[in-house]
C-alpha cells in the first residue's frame, strides 16, 4: 500500500548520499578540478535523462517488474563503479564511464515506475496531498542520506584531509 510505498521511496532517495560523497572522492581524493568531476559525472545525466524516455519499452518487457530490474541496474552501475577504484586510488576508465551511466539510467527508471506504484491505490480526491507526501518524503530522505553518510565519511577519514586517505 501507500505506508509501505513511502517506506521504499525514502530508502531509494536516502542514496542522495551517493553524489556528496563521490564527489569528494573525485575532488579531494582523486584531485579532479571542479570541471573534470562535472564531466566525470556527466554519464549519470545523460541515464536519467534516458530511462524516462526508454520507459514504455522497457515496461513492455518487464512488465511491473521494471521498479525491481531498475534497481538491479542501479546495483550492477555501483558494483562496476566500487571495481574501477583500484588500490593506487585511480578509476579504471572502463568501468567509470558505464558506471556512472547505468547507476542514472536505472534512476531514471526507477523514479516514475516508484511513484507511480506508490499512488497506483489512492483515491483521486486523496492524489494532491499523496504527491505532497511523496515528494516531502523524497526531500526528507535525501537530507537523512546525507546527513548519515556524510557524517560517516568524514568520521571515517578522522578529520584527516589527507587525499590519499579520502582516495582508499
Amino acid at each position: 500500500g501507500f505506508s509501505r510505498g513511502i517506506g521504499v521511496t525514502m530508502l531509494f532517495y536516502s542514496m542522495s548520499a551517493f553524489y556528496l560523497t563521490f564527489t569528494l572522492y573525485l575532488q579531494a581524493g582523486l584531485h579532479f578540478s571542479p570541471y573534470q568531476a562535472g564531466m566525470g559525472i556527466l554519464p549519470l545525466g545523460f541515464g536519467y535523462l534516458m530511462g524516462p524516455l526508454t520507459i514504455n519499452a522497457v515496461t513492455r518487457s518487464f512488465g511491473a517488474h521494471v521498479t525491481a530490474w531498475a534497481l538491479m541496474i542501479t546495483s550492477i552501475g555501483l558494483c562496476l563503479l566500487a571495481g574501477g577504484v583500484n588500490t593506487a586510488g585511480f578509476l579504471h576508465a572502463g568501468c567509470f564511464g558505464p558506471g556512472v551511466a547505468l547507476i542514472g539510467f536505472g534512476q531514471g527508471l526507477v523514479i516514475p515506475t516508484l511513484v507511480r506504484a506508490v499512488i497506483h491505490d489512492v483515491q483521486a480526491h486523496h492524489a494532491g496531498a499523496a504527491a505532497g507526501v511523496i515528494h516531502s518524503t523524497l526531500q526528507v530522505s535525501a537530507a537523512i542520506g546525507v546527513a548519515t553518510l556524510g557524517s560517516i565519511f568524514f568520521v571515517v577519514l578522522g578529520g584527516s584531509q589527507d587525499s590519499a586517505r579520502i582516495a582508499h
